[in-house]
């Protein structure tokens, strides 16, 4: 009998500390995977953090931060997947709530990441609700609701001045309003303190900017920096240089 229990307490030890070296393996891996992410080298960070999720698949900042991959791998249904299990395994964090409503909009699934970012308002101790006001003003947009999407962005704003995608936003919503001065405005303002928001598609709609005030100078600078940098503009330049040819394609 004395043996008997012995041996269950040795394989109850050998399991103990089996499950802590475990957790120790996903926790580095975690961080290396964390690296990688901060460096924008989305494979190499997936890679690390399924191992972390290999050694512990009940720690909900990995499956948040493989949501986070996922994500921007532009794997959207498995990043849904992955967001869900962390809020499964810690479901008072409201921000693993907002990256799951983030890929419910990538995946055009606005209805159920409306519901999701008015919930998370309720949150009063969430310090990022600048994140929320910024997503639902993209729902906002992506419906044509021109007025709700401002107001929502201003929110935005007025909580963190200098978030960046809350600016192009600002900018792109003034923009679609016709506001072009203002639009244009907003985005060389913007680009000064957020070089990384830069892109070709910002870059194409301050072009555009420029073209409907008849700045053609300037309009025409950007729109030939893009055809040079990024071919696959150059057939959406001609496009919009030339909307009667696009009807009469229809």
């Amino acid at each position: 009998m004395i043996k008997i229990i012995f041996l269950l307490f040795f394989i109850s030890s050998c399991n103990s500390i089996n499950s802590k070296l475990s957790v120790k393996k996903s926790s580095l891996y975690e961080k290396i995977g964390v690296a990688f992410l901060q460096q924008n080298n989305y494979p190499s960070a997936l890679s690390r953090l399924l191992k972390a999720e290999k050694f512990d698949n009940k720690n909900a900042r990995v499956q948040n931060y493989l949501g986070l991959a996922y994500f921007a791998l532009k794997k959207y249904k498995t990043s849904i997947t992955h967001f869900k299990k962390s809020i499964t395994l810690s479901p008072e964090q409201t921000e693993y709530k907002n990256n799951l409503a983030y890929s419910f909009i990538k995946s055009k699934q606005y209805k159920n990441a409306f519901v999701l970012l008015k919930q998370n308002l309720k949150d009063l101790t969430y310090p990022f609700q600048y994140k929320t006001y910024f997503y639902l003003s993209i729902i906002k947009t992506k419906v044509n609701n021109l007025k709700s999407a401002k107001k929502l962005i201003t929110k935005s704003l007025k909580l963190n001045a200098s978030f960046c995608p809350s600016n192009i936003q600002f900018a792109k919503i003034l923009h679609k309003s016709k506001k072009y001065y203002e639009s244009g405005q907003h985005f060389k303002k913007t680009f000064s303190v957020c070089p990384g928001h830069k892109n070709t598609k910002n870059l194409f709609m301050q072009a555009s900017n420029h073209y409907k005030l008849k700045e053609y100078v300037k309009a025409f600078a950007i729109f030939k920096k893009l055809s040079k940098t990024n071919t696959s503009f150059t057939n959406k330049i001609k496009k919009f240089l030339n909307p009667t040819n696009k009807k009469n394609t229809n």
